[in-house]
């Protein structure tokens, strides 16, 4: 971040080291903040600024309001029932074989408007996503997010960034 800290801001913190009192977190700042809780170290959280003091101080928090990042899942339960986890009302599928996203856009625009959990499935980089993902437990659209890539494959962190851009503009 850019600029003066303010009360209430929330950053993206780095533990740095512990002790007896708290945890010392690295949010971008000249000197480290301190946390009053015991944190694993060398792990990165996100933190609302409660109190400046001798040091800043802040406590392990996140934004109710706004937008904060994706979070990723990491399971060997299988794609369905790794989806069964999370508990979505609407599953995209990403494939370069599904409709490309300027010809649906209307119809998908309204199904992310009406859910409230969406989760995205990508491929992986040696091939398509082989499992069936539906379910009578959520709506499913299969979605080109990269038409005409240019290339027989896209980079799984490429399709993820170009996906999350345009579900920013839904």
């Amino acid at each position: 971040p850019v600029g003066k800290p303010e009360l209430g801001d929330y950053r993206q913190g780095y533990t740095v080291k512990r002790n007896k009192k708290g945890t010392f977190v690295d949010i971008g700042m000249d000197k480290l903040a301190f946390c009053k809780e015991q944190l694993t170290v060398n792990k990165i959280f996100s933190f609302k600024i409660t109190k400046f003091a001798k040091e800043v101080i802040v406590t392990p928090d996140e934004p109710d309001d706004i937008y904060w990042g994706f979070k990723t899942l990491s399971t060997n339960k299988g794609l369905k029932n790794s989806l069964k986890l999370v508990n979505p009302d609407f599953v995209v599928e990403t494939t370069k074989y599904a409709d490309t996203i300027d010809t649906i856009f209307d119809e998908l625009k309204t199904k992310v408007e009406s859910s409230n959990h969406i989760a995205i499935v990508f491929g992986g980089p040696y091939s398509s996503i082989s499992e069936n993902v539906e379910s009578s437990k959520w709506e499913t659209i299969k979605l080109n997010t990269i038409p005409n890539q240019g290339t027989e494959t896209v980079r799984t962190e490429e399709a993820v960034i170009s996906t999350l851009a345009i579900f920013n503009i839904l």
